[in-house]
């Protein structure tokens, strides 16, 4: 039996709407809970009775919403399942910092994080027990794994978090956190100390990780040292060994989809393989089925990351359809595609790496060929254009959800793929010819792989020159601010692009059909109104927040999901107010004040207001009337006073803080700035470490360069002193060398702080620096590539 084309067009239309349904219905189930997927069903169902029943539709339009109706309640049903199986987890109730033991199957490779203090590992991995109050529970569950270097002899055979690879089973010690956001993860786990390996991954699982290890070493030895780092993350999409600055250079020059394993590879492998097993064979079905064996290899070599698994789904799609005689369509093999992951791995719904990989892939297939036709119309030669409309289209559709997950829109973008578009498949090809090689021999794999080089570094010269462009990228709102924003501009490209086509559809169209054109167009409108109008929200899972307070400090620590410790209160009461509602912190565990200047204690009103559990001040007794003022408000509101002292130890739930400095003799003799608390805290065991400097000028840093070794002082994160002024020692910021550095500061303040050259110093040593002049309030986040940052105002490099 044949399918007509008219069966066949039938078929590929309704997929897409079932496509969009199934994926709306798991995100919308996942992000919000139980609830809200109860209440899409019944307003769906509702809806699909009243269009059904109007009799008017054609019934093929009839099938086609009634088949988008059951994808959406059906998925929204499984969606609400996992996510109260989630809610309801019983790891959740240990959630209170104390250390468990756990027993799990790792699913990911260990990836480094950023920061030279603590080298930390982040990985994913399946829960199988967990054991607590001397019960052991059987259970299920995906859980994030931070773990912090373990040092291992060549003759130890307990393994380091870095050599695990997916599959392994092991059991650890681990403090029990909450996760940062809904994506059907139980828990993140802080691991203490180094894993027991309690069985080995499987043959093939080795055997992968032993292709990457040789290709890796085959690589590094083969060429320079930044394109050595960037090859791998574009043969098997490992970025371990980027530095944060080219990660950042990509992100700017729209670049970072040839780091990621995606639809391009699986065309190019699968259509080189194809090709070649046709021709040694003759025989279609032999090359197609040689062609999926490699597509199953290339899964377990690359690991089955969300881009891997859309790519080689919609791969699988189309080889069977090979197999099967009957015609390729990619639109329809990336609706299939998305509707069984979906099935299988409800957690995609709310990953941006798959929902930019399968928009991405849509753009292409739809818009990428009238924009084609469009240049040509207007004189492009057909090479030049057909290159032009992949980077247009892969820019206009991926915008808007870059604008609302990342906060900026690439300026450079279309330029810096159409720069690299002619070298991507040699690069691809002869990296992967080197990925089959490097098992066999290194030397043989080098000659591929030098070839690869070139062009590599080609693509890291374009990355980094376009990212150092004037204005290369534009910050933007996050979220459905930026969402719309970049939606309605989307919308407005497209529609200039053929101007007469949609003047012609807009005189046509029903007057329905017009309302629904206009309430589309200014929903979005009005949403971005009401971003620049509101004040915008601050997401969940953030570590360490920069409060924009004005020229002053103000620093949050969280403990907790709606819980924090302040360092200093900034000079406004109304400012140190506000960013707490932004930060959405309900209760204060400490106030810490690092000194009694009127910029870093004139809002703490605002804050005893909250009600803290104690007020924390250092040894240092000037200005007096400060001190006055500020026992008075403690006795007003009965919070208790605390003066810690160089050597002291500090607990608020999981977070430890060591008493650094003063030097005791310089809090009574010297400039009220010098007896600054210095701390150094950690939210957990092995969690990023922050130095808080308050505003400890050079005297008080050369007495904490005496007095402690350098270790001691290292952080992942670092509160500049005194703002950024000149009275920072190089040799103190050379010794803390800081991942990201924080500074409190006003615009246009008088003093001319932060000083150019601290934030030189602070770049040479390859430190972030985000300023809440600039940046406004700016929260730092754990990311699966190490610290993260999301500015209020605009972009910080390593966002």
């Amino acid at each position: 039996m044949t399918t007509s084309r008219s069966d066949a067009a039938t078929i590929d239309v309704r997929l897409v709407p079932c496509a969009v349904a199934a994926w709306a219905a798991t995100a919308l189930a996942i992000a919000h809970g139980p609830r809200a997927a109860l209440a899409s069903m019944a307003v769906v169902a509702s809806l699909a009775i009243v269009l059904l029943g109007r009799g008017r539709a054609s019934p093929r339009r009839r099938s086609i919403i009634a088949t988008a109706c059951l994808f959406w309640i059906a998925l929204a049903a499984a969606g609400a399942l996992h996510a109260q199986a989630v809610a309801a987890h019983p790891l959740r109730a240990h959630a209170t910092g104390e250390p468990i033991n756990v027993q799990a199957r790792v699913l990911s490779d260990p990836r480094a994080l950023d920061g030279p203090a603590r080298p930390m590992w982040m990985l994913r991995a399946r829960l199988e027990a967990f054991t607590a109050e001397n019960r052991t529970t059987v259970v299920g569950g995906t859980v994030t794994v931070l773990a912090g270097a373990t040092d291992t002899s060549s003759t130890d055979r307990t393994p380091n978090w870095a050599t695990l690879l997916p599959g392994d089973h092991v059991r650890f010690t681990g403090a029990i956190t909450e996760p940062s956001r809904n994506d059907l993860t139980v828990a993140t786990i802080f691991a203490r100390g180094a894993p027991d390996l309690t069985a080995s991954t499987p043959w093939w699982g080795r055997a992968a990780g032993h292709v990457r290890d040789r290709y890796r070493e085959a690589v590094a030895a083969t060429l320079d040292e930044e394109t050595a780092a960037v090859l791998p993350g574009i043969v098997i999409g490992d970025r371990s060994a980027m530095p944060p600055e080219l990660r950042e250079a990509f992100v700017t020059s729209s670049l970072t989809h040839l780091t990621v394993v995606s639809g391009t590879h699986v065309t190019i492998v699968c259509g080189a393989i194809l090709l070649a097993a046709r021709l040694a064979t003759g025989s279609r079905r032999a090359a197609a089925i040689t062609a999926g064996i490699a597509l199953l290899a290339l899964v377990i070599v690359c690991r089955p990351e969300p881009s891997v698994l859309r790519a080689a789904a919609m791969g699988s799609v189309t080889l069977l359809a090979i197999l099967s005689g009957r015609r390729r369509h990619a639109l329809p093999a990336l609706c299939t595609a998305v509707i069984v992951l979906l099935l299988l791995l409800p957690q995609l719904a709310v990953h941006i790496g798959f929902a930019l990989s399968v928009i991405a892939t849509a753009g292409l297939v739809l818009l990428a060929p009238p924009v084609a036709d469009w240049l040509q119309r207007r004189g492009l030669p057909r090479r030049i254009a057909a290159v032009l409309a992949v980077a247009i289209a892969a820019q206009i559709v991926t915008a808007p959800l870059i604008a609302a997950a990342f906060g900026q829109f690439s300026v450079v973008g279309v330029l810096a793929n159409l720069l690299v578009a002619p070298i991507v498949t040699v690069v691809i090809v002869c990296g992967y010819l080197g990925l089959l090689l490097a098992p066999v021999s290194t030397t043989l794999a080098a000659v591929p792989i030098w070839i690869a080089g070139h062009p590599t570094a080609w693509i890291v010269t374009v990355a980094t020159w376009c990212a150092a462009l004037p204005r290369s990228s534009i910050s933007v709102p996050t979220g459905i601010g930026g969402l719309a924003l970049m939606l309605g501009l989307t919308v407005l490209c497209v529609a200039t692009m053929w101007a007469r086509p949609c003047l012609a559809w807009w005189r046509r169209a029903p007057l329905h059909h017009r309302c629904v054109l206009v309430l589309a167009t200014t929903i979005p409108a009005c949403l971005v109104l009401m971003r620049v109008a509101l004040p915008p929200s601050v997401p969940p899972g953030w570590l360490v927040a920069a409060c924009d307070v004005g020229q002053g400090d103000m620093f949050a620590v969280a403990t907790g999901d709606r819980s924090a410790i302040v360092i200093d209160a900034g000079p406004d009461p109304a400012a140190a107010g506000q960013c707490l509602d932004r930060l959405g912190i309900r209760t204060l565990d400490a106030v810490l004040l690092t000194h009694l200047h009127a910029d870093h204690v004139n809002g703490l009103e605002a804050l005893a207001a909250r009600g803290p559990s104690t007020l924390v001040i250092g040894p240092g007794r000037d200005p007096k009337p400060a001190l006055e003022d500020l026992h008075a408000l403690a006795q007003e509101h009965g919070i208790p006073v605390r003066t810690v002292s160089a050597g002291d130890t500090l607990a608020f739930g999981a977070l430890r803080a060591t008493v650094l400095g003063p030097d005791p003799q310089l809090a009574l003799h010297h400039d009220p700035n010098d007896p600054s608390l210095v701390l150094s805290m950690t939210l957990h065991e092995d969690g990023p470490p922050l130095l808080a400097a308050g505003d400890a000028e050079q005297p008080a840093q050369q007495w904490l360069l005496d007095t402690y070794p350098a270790e001691e002082l290292r952080a992942d994160i670092m509160t500049v002193p005194h703002h950024g002024a000149a009275t920072t020692e190089p040799r103190f910021l050379a010794a803390v060398r800081p991942s990201l550095a924080l500074i409190g500061v006003g615009s246009d303040n008088p003093h001319g702080h932060p000083r150019a050259t601290i934030l030189d110093e602070l770049r040479r040593h390859g430190t972030v620096v985000a300023r809440t002049d600039k940046h406004g309030t700016s929260t730092v986040r754990l990311t699966p590539e190490g610290l993260g940052i999301v500015a209020e105002h605009a972009g910080v490099g390593m966002s």
